[in-house]
């Protein structure tokens, strides 16, 4: 028996199917909002980032 999949690829759409005895565990994720301001959304990534210093600092 196979497993249908579809991830969302850009615009479009991708799927594949693989068998169920392959699927070890599925994993979801969130939808997450598109940046409707670039600029500001970098200006925020650059002085508050993840896990890194600033670049300033580096």
């Amino acid at each position: 028996m196979l497993k249908e999949f579809s991830f969302a690829f850009g615009d479009d759409e991708v799927r594949i199917s693989l068998p169920q005895e392959r699927v070890i565990n599925i994993v979801e994720g969130t939808p997450a909002l598109a940046i409707t301001d670039v600029e500001a959304a970098v200006k925020e990534a650059l002085h508050h980032p993840i896990g890194a210093p600033l670049l300033k600092d580096v």
